[in-house]
Formats: C-alpha cells, sequence, structure tokens
C-alpha cells in the first residue's frame, strides 16, 4: 500500500531529465543479492536438501555475470564500475561495510547466540546491548576521528591546498 500511495504521487511528465531507470540491472542485482543471501542460508533449513545451496550460489554467480555484462552495455547502470577506480572510494566501501557488519554481528547474531545456546533471557540480553553502546561508541569514535581527519588532510595535501593556506 505505501508503494501504491508513493507511486501516485510521482508527476506525469518526467521532463527532460538525463538518463532513465536501469530496471534491467536492477532486477539482475536484486536476483544476484537474494540468490548469494538464499545460498548461505538454505542449507540449515529443515526439509531444505543442501544441493539447494549450490544451486542457489551458482544462480547468485550467472546474476552477477550477466550483471557485469549489462553494466559494461549501459551508459547510465544502476551499478557503476568506474566508481571503484576513485582512489577514495574504494577504502570508504570497505570501511562502511566493515562498520556494518561489526555493529549487525553484535546486534543480530550476538542475541540469537545467548538466547539460543547459552540459555540468557531476554531482558540479560537487552542490558548486555545497553552496555555495549558506549563501549562500542569508545573504540569506534576515536578511529572514526582518525579516519576523517587522515583523508581531509591527505586531501588537502594531494590538492597543494595546505601551501596555499600557508603562503
Amino acid at each position: 500500500i505505501p508503494a501504491l500511495a508513493l507511486a501516485s504521487r510521482l508527476p506525469a511528465e518526467r521532463g527532460n531529465r538525463e538518463g532513465s531507470f536501469d530496471l534491467r540491472g536492477a532486477l539482475l542485482m536484486t536476483g544476484g543479492l537474494v540468490s548469494l543471501a538464499l545460498a548461505l542460508t538454505s542449507w540449515r533449513l529443515d526439509g531444505v536438501p543442501v544441493w539447494s545451496a549450490a544451486l542457489f550460489a551458482l544462480l547468485a554467480l550467472g546474476s552477477g555475470a550477466a550483471l557485469r555484462r549489462h553494466v559494461a552495455q549501459m551508459p547510465k547502470p544502476i551499478l557503476n564500475l568506474g566508481l571503484f577506480q576513485r582512489p577514495g572510494f574504494l577504502p570508504a566501501s570497505l570501511t562502511v561495510l566493515l562498520s556494518n557488519l561489526t555493529m549487525y554481528t553484535t546486534l543480530l547474531a550476538l542475541p540469537v547466540f545467548l538466547t539460543e545456546r547459552e540459555e540468557w533471557r531476554s531482558s540479560q540480553v537487552g542490558l548486555l546491548l545497553t552496555y555495549f553502546t558506549p563501549a562500542m561508541s569508545a573504540y569506534s569514535l576515536p578511529i572514526a576521528a582518525l579516519f576523517a581527519t587522515s583523508l581531509v588532510y591527505g586531501r588537502l595535501s594531494a590538492d597543494n591546498e595546505i601551501l596555499a593556506c600557508r603562503g
């Protein structure tokens, strides 16, 4: 229902915008990500044969190859692989990936592990996660500040703007 409500509010004319939405690329990316998620999780479900994980993995690889071929042909693809050639894009993307991986492992996997394997009560897990937030911030905020400062001063140095400020 929310999607229909938002679609009804779209303007009737697009005007003279450049490009259009890459629906085929979006479908290939969605199919690849869903297949990858199923390949990583389906083998653990009861009643699902183990070989289905291999089938989903092959489907994910096929979708990824088709997406790469599609991206090479499109002038404005949904996934611009040229961004990975920019100097700061890959390290920034990996930093966000690792940060999210750490955060979601703590917030999602730890409660499941503690309640199912260690037989903790939900209230105990909630208190533990409450104490984790300041502890994680104590480590992550200084590292984030150091990383941001390094990026800013590295960029200013590369553009010779520090010399311009000094002169």
